[in-house]
């Protein structure tokens, strides 16, 4: 069964009313003929002209496992103008038989999507709500290992870690190769201290994104967190969203075996790219915290910066361009920091940068 909808829908609506109920101590009624003894989970996805990325989505959502007890429905929001994922999803329904919706967004940035698919999972009366990106596949144990991890622990959020690979088939250039090693490099690194954490119960302290998350929605409903549009450009709207869930009581942990897979493609693959992607993301960092560096220290900082860049640089020849690619995030988490004293912010997702986010085939 599938059904979509172009345009803000009565059960949208309905969410929205209810949720300002909740906050009133209101509880919200689900259907009765929602009710079947088996858990209700959402699988949600955002997606904006990446036709086919998020079409190897839907495939490795089609092979997944799903627990025992549960049964899904398929929440899509598309962010744009009009429609043009109506095929891609109505071959995904017709070939699995799965439940599945798929409404349009027409406010362009990712919290307003993000809430959008929260609302349909909160009027359809969900039990829990994942998210992964569009430009991402599940692994065939995923969900089984979020929902095992969420239901066995009595965490209410829960994330997972990301692996990153090229397009399947593409013929990698040395600097992107360089720039895929590092982030590889750096993403295991950062998977084997978060596996760590989990393993002597600490999950707690590391930070769930909705590149790879699971969410007990009756917690989200009580707490009221929604994701913050005020960032539709900068990013960080996951990130604002975990740290305002973690300050009003919310139980997070981590789920080390739920993997995901982000296909990164060639122009995500470049120095130029990888030092605005960290100098942009350092930025939405630095706003989120209650006080701008220090005029001194940020300077200081970025001549650090320059000696280590110096020192990366100088051994690039030697380590098959990877020492230019950490020279690269070295000195955009650097510059972040000036240009924040300036006034600046970032703009990673502003329509003028479209083109490095879209799917290389365009529009579906």
């Amino acid at each position: 069964m599938m059904w979509i909808n172009l345009g803000p829908s009565r059960a949208v609506m309905h969410a929205v009313a209810n949720r300002d109920a909740m906050r009133q101590g209101t509880r919200i009624a689900v259907p009765e003929d929602a009710v079947t003894g088996k858990t209700r989970i959402g699988i949600g996805a955002i997606t904006r002209r990446r036709p086919q990325m998020f079409s190897d989505l839907l495939d490795s959502f089609a092979w997944m496992r799903v627990p025992e007890g549960v049964e899904l429905v398929y929440l899509f929001a598309e962010n744009d103008d009009e429609t043009t994922m109506t095929g891609i999803v109505e071959g995904f329904a017709e070939r699995t038989g799965a439940e599945t919706y798929l409404e349009l967004e027409t406010r362009q940035g990712i919290p307003m999507a993000r809430n959008r698919v929260l609302d349909m999972a909160l009027a359809d009366g969900c039990d829990f709500l994942t998210f992964v990106d569009d430009d991402e596949t599940v692994d065939r144990d995923w969900l089984v290992q979020l929902y095992d991890t969420i239901s066995g622990e009595e965490l209410d959020l829960v994330g997972g870690p990301v692996r990153y690979q090229p397009p399947q088939g593409s013929v990698l250039s040395r600097e992107n190769r360089a720039v895929l090693d590092v982030v590889q490099g750096r993403s295991g690194r950062d998977h084997a201290k978060r596996s760590e954490r989990a393993r002597t119960h600490e999950g707690h302290r590391v930070a769930v994104y909705t590149n790879n998350w699971i969410a007990r929605l009756s917690r989200v409903r009580e707490l009221g967190v929604r994701f913050d549009e005020a960032a539709r450009f900068t990013g960080g709207s996951d990130t604002k969203f975990y740290k305002d869930f973690r300050e009003a009581g919310g139980r997070t942990g981590w789920a080390p075996g739920a993997y995901v897979c982000e296909t990164r493609p060639l122009s995500r693959l470049t120095y130029r790219y990888y030092y605005e992607r960290c100098r942009d993301q350092e930025m939405t960092r630095l706003g989120r915290k209650d006080a701008k560096p220090s005029a001194l220290g940020a300077y200081a900082v970025y001549l650090y910066a320059l000696l280590r860049s110096a020192l990366y640089l100088a051994k690039s020849p030697f380590t098959a361009g990877r020492g230019k690619a950490r020279a690269m995030r070295v000195m955009g988490q650097a510059s972040a920091r000036v240009g924040y004293l300036r006034g600046r912010q970032s703009d990673h997702y502003d329509p003028s940068r479209a083109h490095l986010h879209e799917d290389p085939q365009g529009k579906g």
